[in-house]
């Protein structure tokens, strides 16, 4: 296991395209070091799951991208990876709000039924050996006012009327993300989605999942150590990420 902590080199900087994408250059430029961290409040180009952008208000809102080096890991470790981030993500959200908050598979981060956070994972994978990986977060900070495309969305200020730092937060995750990547090292390593599952968004409950263009009401059940969705009543179904739109 790599010894330097997740945040090790912590860089601030005040605009950037995308966190990921920086991220991704300086890797190729052999500038950053496992447990470099790239923060800002000012994305111009940010991006989200599927190719969707990441839309924010200047300032008000955290983005950041850990590197990560994998190159120990087995590639079927790659889901593990993702609920590592999320489950840091996720008690991070849930240390400053007072409400329940789960993951929506599968690693975004849900207050209620309204969406704070969301996590983009970029592997680099060379001659067969996982070398790489880019943990981007985006978390909604300060941010009151969404778009009319976003009504689902919200923010940890109009959770709690409070205003936070979103750098300091940027910080906190560090230390949360540091102790869930040691867990991926461990003998109990599986435990890791055992606490995903006991946090998934909709689990137990009837959700409408689109895939093509057939809409089908699914009992959420579980997610497997590979990453796919379980749901179905008395068949079951097994969804990989990307094959299914969840609809709300």
């Amino acid at each position: 296991m790599i010894a330097s902590p997740i945040g090790c080199e912590f860089h601030s900087l005040p605009s950037i395209d995308s966190t990921n994408l920086h991220a991704m250059r300086q890797i190729h430029a052999r500038m950053a070091e496992h447990g470099t961290v790239f923060f800002t409040t000012h994305q111009t180009a940010g991006r989200g799951q599927r190719g969707k952008q990441w839309h924010g208000n200047p300032n008000d809102n955290l983005a950041l991208s850990a590197v990560l080096r994998t190159q120990d890991l087995a590639k079927t470790h790659q889901f593990k990876l993702s609920a590592a981030m999320a489950l840091a993500t996720r008690q991070l959200v849930a240390n400053h709000i007072n409400q329940a908050v789960s993951i929506k598979w599968p690693n975004d981060i849900y207050v209620g039924s309204k969406k704070i956070a969301g996590i983009l994972i970029e592997n680099i994978i060379q001659a067969a050996t996982w070398r790489w990986s880019v943990v981007g977060l985006g978390l909604n900070v300060n941010q009151t006012k969404f778009g009319p495309n976003l009504p689902w969305a919200t923010s940890a200020q109009m959770l709690t009327g409070q205003s936070f730092s979103p750098e300091q937060l940027a910080v906190h995750w560090c230390t949360f993300a540091q102790k869930q990547w040691e867990r991926i090292f461990g003998p109990d390593s599986n435990d890791i989605v055992t606490e995903y599952n006991q946090h998934l968004y909709g689990i137990n409950t009837i959700q409408r999942l689109k895939k093509d263009n057939v809409v089908i009401p699914c009992l959420i059940k579980r997610v497997t150590l590979q990453g796919v969705l379980v749901a179905g009543e008395h068949d079951e179904w097994a969804f990989e990420h990307g094959a299914v739109e969840w609809l709300r």
